[in-house]
């Protein structure tokens, strides 16, 4: 991974970087790196550094919603202080972090951990805008896993696009990393990609089988928990959950694949 050196400290990261919940192959503990939709940065640790996004290009180090007023112009304020970085909210919209965390403008800056932290700044009813910090711990590995602690390989589970489009719809709360998620309901997930991609002809049956296949795949691939005599009874939402966890400890599916449903 090669990034470009600006005048202001940041370098800038590469245009074909993936999700940083995949992780950063960096050893300088401390490192932060922070990324939206229209691209990212990265910033060492020294006292009084600083790293803002918002829509004031190209004042802020990172663009996020250049085209939205609901977004401000300095949204988020990273500042490395006593060892650590910290993040404020400068903006009107709060900030949504994992869990049910959310920074105001009053709110005091939130200390961020090593690891993976999405932050979202939701401004309408289906418009979130995704904003990914990583802090680096200095190993050079990845981010642990957010839902339990399934057996990561080192690969991602291959996955059409169709099923992908089906996967991150019903697995929505889990993306935006609330605290207790549950997957959408096929009815809710056909009624939302009708909208999304009309040409899809999506409809209950369909979403079912598309994720129920999924499923079934990765459970003759040797994943546990994908199976109803697994589980036992009642079954209800607990594959669907499993293999949402599945998807999302491989890395699979992360938050970025949220820009799918838009």
């Amino acid at each position: 991974m090669t990034s470009e050196s600006r005048t202001d400290g940041l370098e800038t990261l590469p245009g074909d970087l993936g999700s940083l919940a995949h992780g950063v192959p960096d050893r300088i503990a401390g490192t932060l790196y922070v990324k939206s939709f229209a691209g990212g940065v990265r910033q060492r640790p020294r006292p009084g550094a600083e790293l803002t996004f918002g829509r004031e290009k190209p004042k802020v180090g990172v663009l996020v919603g250049g085209d939205d007023r609901n977004v401000s112009r300095t949204h988020g304020i990273l500042r490395y202080d006593s060892g650590h970085w910290w993040l404020r909210n400068n903006g009107r919209r709060n900030l949504q972090l994992p869990g049910t965390t959310q920074l105001f403008t009053e709110s005091e800056p939130y200390p961020l951990q090593p690891g993976y932290t999405p932050v979202f700044i939701r401004t309408a009813p289906r418009c979130t805008y995704l904003v990914e910090i990583f802090v680096t711990d200095g190993t050079g590995q990845g981010p642990r896993p957010v839902y339990g602690d399934p057996t990561f390989e080192g690969h991602s589970w291959p996955l059409h696009p169709v099923e992908r489009l089906a996967l991150v719809a019903t697995a929505q709360p889990y993306l935006l990393h609330e605290e207790h998620p549950e997957p959408w309901a096929r009815d809710a997930v056909a009624t939302l990609l009708a909208e999304v991609d009309p040409a899809g002809n999506w409809n209950r049956s369909k979403v079912g089988r598309v994720v129920d296949g999924v499923r079934e795949r990765l459970a003759k691939a040797g994943v546990k928990g994908l199976l109803a005599q697994e589980v036992g009874q009642p079954v209800g939402n607990r594959l669907k959950h499993n293999l949402i966890v599945e998807l999302m400890a491989s890395r699979s599916i992360v938050p970025p694949d949220l820009e799918l449903l838009d």
